[in-house]
């Protein structure tokens, strides 16, 4: 089922290892359960584990696997076979673990009392039974069989134990809390409100809150208990106002980070909040960060004036058509014929002369010989298909107009290009700029 890790991470060893140890072992169980660490009531309380039909409250000590001596009143101590103190558990404190723990129980009874209209828990009928908590006194890594601890009635079955960290996964799952029974939602109320802790699975790094964001950034994130098993992580960026979401990115595994384009939301005041979730799809844990700035620059080219502009600009393609080869001048192709022949240009020339003969029509860049200047021919073919276009007299319909024509250079008595209909052939009017 799930274990939920709330609080702060443990500082000591013998806590961080009993805390893996414990998510490992809980982990395959049936029931759900909420571990709590380093619980501030005060006292500070190293474990609290609650489940719908159980609460136990539990103080943590290392005994390096020695043999443990200890009463309710007077030094804890740690001795060796000899019977030579090694540890005293107690040392430089004013309580021993016997009156450490039981200091603790009455501390979280006295404060879920105080809180009891907050919880509603549900029992048949009776009040909350606060006094059913299970008060636990755990040894890291076990407790030798040869330990003489005599704890009287308050920490005995039923009301607790004295253990081995590794008999407390199985206590936990054997044992209940007879008259206490709590739902969900009291547990989270009494996890988050009244105890006032923090998820342990994951906690946010950026942006925690203040920060101005543009442009692309990382979101990210830390898992505080190597033992929680976060298969995945939604990420909520909210609105710092109205707590709506704007934009929600869904991480699959936990790789700590992932990227995030501050343009899907518009700019304003944001809060990003983390919610992890194991390979059932069960919460294990949630973090959120302050409130921060989101402050892009306003973009010049966007998709609605591309798509506002496309046609003109298709238009535009059409007049300028850059396909086409660049014009040329008739001096350029004169002065360097062999760059052209063979090739396809565009000559732009003012038509100087033309000479025209039952079979041909010569339009002339200039009125010296053939054999040098640059020439736009028409060859009977062609001229039938400028008569069916209207233009019977190519020389008195061109003489004087500067032209644009192409196709491919070819020689004869100097370049020129055979024109074979009519659109391979336009005035160029004054307005234009090429």
């Amino acid at each position: 089922m799930t274990v939920q890790l709330w609080g702060a991470k443990p500082e000591s060893a013998a806590e961080r290892h009993a805390l893996a140890h414990l998510v490992r072992k809980l982990k395959p169980l049936d029931d759900e359960f909420w571990i709590l660490s380093n619980v501030e009531l005060p006292p500070q309380t190293d474990l609290v584990v609650a489940k719908r039909d159980g609460l136990f409250i539990i103080e943590i000590k290392h005994c390096d696997g020695d043999r443990v001596e200890g009463s309710p009143n007077g030094d804890w101590r740690i001795t060796d076979d000899h019977g030579r103190t090694r540890r005293v558990l107690n040392r430089d404190l004013a309580k021993n673990p016997y009156q450490q723990l039981l200091s603790q129980y009455h501390a979280l009874k006295d404060l879920l009392s105080a809180h009891r209209d907050d919880l509603t828990p549900q029992i048949a009928g009776d009040p909350a039974r606060w006094d059913d908590i299970k008060k636990l006194l755990v040894f890291v890594p076990e407790l030798p069989d040869e330990s003489d601890i005599n704890v009287g009635k308050k920490l005995a079955p039923p009301r607790g134990a004295v253990l081995g960290l590794d008999e407390l996964p199985d206590y936990l799952d054997a044992e209940r809390s007879p008259h206490l029974r709590l739902t969900d939602a009291a547990i989270r109320t009494l996890v988050e409100d009244v105890l006032g802790l923090r998820p342990q699975a994951v906690r946010l790094g950026a942006p925690v809150g203040g920060e101005v964001w543009s442009g692309h950034r990382k979101i990210r994130w830390q898992t505080l208990t190597p033992a929680a098993d976060v298969a995945r992580v939604r990420v909520e960026i909210r609105d710092a106002e109205s707590g709506v979401a704007a934009a929600t990115i869904a991480v699959n595994g936990n790789p700590g980070e992932c990227p995030w384009k501050t343009r899907e939301v518009a700019n304003g005041r944001y809060c990003v909040r983390l919610s992890a979730f194991d390979a059932d799809g069960a919460l294990v844990g949630h973090d959120a960060g302050e409130p921060f700035t989101v402050r892009n620059r306003a973009r010049l080219v966007t998709r609605r004036r591309v798509v506002a502009a496309a046609p003109i600009a298709a238009l535009g393609l059409l007049w300028w058509r850059p396909w086409r080869p660049r014009a040329v001048s008739a001096g350029d192709v004169e002065a360097d014929p062999d760059a052209y022949l063979g090739k396809a240009a565009r000559v732009r020339f003012r038509v100087a002369s033309g000479r025209a003969t039952d079979e041909v029509v010569f339009l002339n860049a200039s009125s010296d010989a053939y054999d040098t200047d640059f020439t736009a021919t028409i060859f009977q073919e062609g001229l039938n298909a400028f008569r069916d276009a209207g233009v019977d007299d190519p020389v008195a319909h061109y003489y004087g107009r500067t032209v644009e024509v192409w196709g491919t250079v070819e020689w004869f008595h100097g370049p020129e290009i055979v024109l074979k209909s009519p659109e391979q052939i336009r005035v160029v009017g004054w307005w234009e700029v090429w």
